[in-house]
């Protein structure tokens, strides 16, 4: 994808279509209007400035698909002209498929998020305050550490707001952490609520078959260098 930089691959995505009531619809974009999308940076007063300025934040991330999605949304609009059909499809992406890529900056990641939410309340799908929260942090693809550290710098119940911002302060570089392999909280993840179950308790009079068939394995029930005795029925 980095040489695409070097050409109009929106442009060139349009053009391969072939499809006579498709290629009408596309026909309408300009090129330049399907280049992709340079990183923008403001600074501290909110106006544009170079990415090398002194306290400049990034604005809108680059991506190098910019101009292939706007092609995406022209056929999508001929397919769905009713908004409302986009409700399953949009709601089903967001709850079983979205979240923070590995390596992928945060702030990007937060665009992203919000920008799935504006098209989510666009078809009807509204969330609270306290569910913006609960979705953002359960997304964020955090070990347990971090969610434990993001915790106690937001305190019980933060507004989506204050999480938003908290994460941004505290995990700005976690992308460059991820991408060069040095980790010190490790790979383990916080699971959401409906992954963890309880590990199954044998019964009176059960055999020893009976209690090694629901005994949890090592590498789920224990850290590594622990082992558990298997319970045998008296």
């Amino acid at each position: 994808m980095e040489a695409t930089r070097r050409y109009n691959l929106g442009a060139r995505f349009a053009a391969r279509q072939t499809v006579a009531s498709v290629e009408s619809r596309v026909r309408s974009l300009r090129p330049a209007d399907l280049r992709y999308q340079r990183a923008t940076y403001v600074d501290g007063a909110g106006q544009a400035c170079e990415s090398t300025a002194q306290g400049a934040v990034l604005d809108v991330s680059e991506d190098l698909r910019s101009g292939v999605w706007k092609v995406v949304q022209v056929i999508e609009d001929g397919v769905y002209p009713d908004a409302t059909a986009k409700k399953p499809e949009l709601r089903d992406k967001f709850y079983r498929e979205f979240q923070r890529l590995p390596g992928e900056r945060v702030d990007a990641f937060k665009i992203r998020f919000d920008k799935a939410i504006t098209q989510l309340r666009a078809v009807g799908v509204n969330f609270e305050d306290e569910d913006l929260a609960y979705f953002f942090k359960g997304r964020l693809n955090l070990s347990n550490a971090r969610v434990e550290m993001l915790d106690t710098a937001t305190g019980p119940d933060p507004t989506y707001t204050k999480l938003a911002s908290e994460t941004l302060r505290l995990f700005r570089r976690l992308h460059q952490v991820e991408a060069a392999g040095q980790d010190r909280f490790g790979d383990r993840r916080a699971q959401p609520a409906f992954a963890r179950r309880p590990a199954a308790q044998p019964s009176a009079g059960a055999t020893r078959g009976d209690v090694l068939a629901v005994a949890p394995s090592r590498s789920m029930s224990a850290p590594t260098g622990v082992e558990r005795d298997v319970p045998r029925p008296t």
